[in-house]
């Protein structure tokens, strides 16, 4: 009985990115992983187009953590009313739980109408990332792209630095590490969906002949490093 007590209390620890990332990476210690989405009401992202999304990005996440696709699932529902002050890191992380429950992972993924700082983003908590629709949608009239796919760019961003990239959690072996990385924790590349102009509206921007619709090779291997034997997940 203890066994199982103290079992059941260490499933959510360690509450770390690094944590959150190696639980998704490995199915010994997650046998599933469910997207819980909440969506603002009133926002011009319906349900509908988060769903959408989801779909799109549960591939990507198969690829990056080494699991099948049907192991991973989402859930959408209403997100609760914003704090009078709005949401912000804080207050976000405060809704965040544990990303490991009975076996089961979760990445919350929040679509908000609002943040309270200038960003498209963040992640509030391991496992927990939040999209400002309102940046979103500035962004995305400035540059002239659709909104819905400037977001699914800003859900792969975030997403990006919630599993560790680059260089956020999962200690890289990439010996080319500075040259990739400017400023740190984001790629210099202007192509890659993890360049820093991301993270604010004012400075995303869409390069020539990129898509922003996956991950770039390097930090693809980065993942898969983590995860072979004697990687940081292992």
């Amino acid at each position: 009985m203890l066994a199982g007590c103290f079992q059941a209390l260490l499933q959510a620890e360690p509450s770390t990115t690094l944590g959150f990332t190696c639980t998704l990476m490995d199915p010994t210690q997650a046998d599933s992983i469910v997207l819980e989405s909440w969506v603002e009401p009133g926002t011009w992202l319906t349900p509908a187009n988060a769903s959408t999304l989801l779909a799109r990005f549960v591939p990507l996440l198969a690829n990056l953590t080494g699991r099948p696709a049907g192991s991973i699932s989402w859930s959408l529902a209403d997100a609760p009313s914003p704090p009078a002050a709005g949401w912000n890191r804080t207050n976000l992380a405060g809704q965040a739980g544990p990303f490991l429950r009975q076996r089961v992972a979760t990445m919350r993924i929040w679509w908000v109408a609002s943040l309270r700082e200038p960003a498209t983003g963040l992640v509030a908590a391991p496992g927990a990332v939040a999209v400002a629709l309102d940046s979103v949608a500035a962004a995305a009239d400035r540059i002239g792209h659709p909104r819905a796919e400037v977001a699914f760019g800003v859900l792969l961003h975030q997403a990006g630095h919630a599993l560790g990239e680059t260089n956020q959690g999962v200690p890289v072996q990439d010996p080319d590490l500075q040259e990739r990385e400017g400023p740190p924790g984001h790629d210099k590349d202007p192509t890659s969906v993890l360049n820093a102009g991301w993270d604010d509206a004012r400075t995303l921007t869409w390069a020539a002949n990129a898509t922003y619709a996956g991950y770039p090779a390097a930090d693809l291997a980065d993942w898969a490093a983590a995860r072979v034997p004697g990687g940081v997940c292992t």
